[in-house]
Parts: C-alpha cells; structure tokens; sequence
C-alpha cells in the first residue's frame, strides 16, 4: 500500500518541507466483511536497505526487520444524532439504518508512525525503565536491540472516526511518517499509562467529546497563548 523509502533515524530535515515528515494518502475500498464489522488489520514493516522482509526467504534476517501490527478498525456504541426539521417536526437520523447504542465498526482516517530518535546505549542484562522496557526487546546472541517503531495515536480525535456500513465504498487513509524525540515519547506513553491505571482503579474517564475538545484547543491554539493562559491560570490559583 504504502513504501517510503531512504529514511534515516533522526533525521528531522526529511520530506519536501524538510520537516522530518512524509506523507502518503489513500482510498482503501471496502470489502463485504469490512461493511458488516468486519476486522481490518495494519502491518508496518521497517527493515535495512536491500534487507529481505519476507520470512520465507533464505537470507531473511529478523534482526533487520521491525514489524509492528495494530487493529485499525475501532469498535464503539453508535450514539445517533437526530436532526428535526422545524417545519413538519419529522425527526430524523444522520446515519440511516442503524440504531441508538448499537455496537458498529469505525475507521480513523489518519495514521502516524514514528521511528524514535534515542541515540542512548541500554546496557543488557540491566533493568529498563517504563516506558521503554515494553518497548525494547535485546537480543542477547547478539547484544542488540532494534529501534522503536511507534504509532502515534495521541492526537487522534474521536470526531474524525468514520462509520463503516454498506454504503461506505472507500475509506481514506493519510499515513504520515516522522521521527519523535524521547521527550515527547514519554509524554504519550506516560498519558497511556495514566488512563490504564484509572481503568484499574475505577477513576472516571473523560469523555470522548471532552478529551476532543483539549486536543483541539492544543492543536489550535497558538502555543504562546495557551502558555500564557496556563501561567496567568496557576497565578490567580495562587492569590
């Protein structure tokens, strides 16, 4: 589907605006399966120049390919929006066919990865600390270990998911690829964490129009403002 070829760790200067990004859109059609909540799997697969990436083949080498495999159809209760017209009072439905609390397939039209830029040495046989240790896997044949190869799906919105039913033809689909620095990559995993220990603990989560709205406003808001927001909030917290 998609083949970006060259990229090099750490190159923040890559793509046409020499911003470190590339990207790449499609339309995937869908299939019969797909149109009745049917399961659509993504399968990115990083690896060296001229390295062979099918198993199969004689000179397949696994420590030259990184491949990570993530579920890309969502499933979530429909919650229907009505619209009446003020005229003849009819109510009717925005999503034809379907109906209120109904458990139906959705799809994200944005996918970002992210190969992370961590130029430090993880010491083997050492513990490493969360988030990298679910992340980084060392080889101890060969006393390596393969780089990170992320998905980045914080600044997803949940009004961006398309519903998927019969009368859905085609599905867009903009993969962006970037490297992400170790900052922000603790940032997004600590975010993770966050909301799997609420889960634990039975902490109430916001909701998915709420977590919209303050990614929305990240998004944007001039990132002066909303630093000065911030500071000018903590302040009168103070007095």
């Amino acid at each position: 589907l998609c083949h970006f070829e060259g990229l090099k760790m750490g190159e923040w200067y890559d793509g046409e605006e020499k911003n470190g990004q590339r990207n790449f859109l499609a339309n995937i059609p869908t299939t019969v399966d797909l149109q009745n909540n049917g399961t659509m799997y993504l399968h990115i697969i990083s690896a060296r120049n001229d390295a062979q990436i099918n198993p199969l083949h004689p000179e397949y080498k696994k420590h030259d390919v990184v491949i990570v495999s993530r579920i890309w159809t969502r499933f979530k209760k429909l919650k229907i929006e009505s619209t009446t017209n003020l005229l003849t009072g009819e109510t009717k439905n925005k999503i034809e066919g379907a109906e209120d609390g109904e458990i139906i397939s959705y799809w994200h039209p944005n996918l970002t990865l992210s190969m992370l830029d961590d130029q430090r040495v993880w010491p083997a046989g050492q513990p490493i600390p969360p988030p990298f240790d679910k992340w980084i896997d060392i080889d101890m044949e060969l006393m390596q270990y393969k780089p990170i190869l992320y998905i980045n799906d914080y600044w997803e919105l949940n009004s961006d998911l398309i519903a998927i039913n019969d009368t859905v033809k085609e599905l867009p689909l903009n993969i962006i690829y970037s490297p992400i620095s170790v900052f922000y990559f603790q940032i997004y995993e600590a975010q993770k964490m966050q909301k799997q220990w609420n889960g634990m603990l039975g902490v109430a989560e916001a909701s998915d129009e709420e977590n919209d709205i303050v990614k929305r406003t990240m998004l944007e808001t001039n990132p002066y403002i909303l630093g000065v927001t911030i500071v000018c909030q903590s302040g009168s917290h103070c007095f």
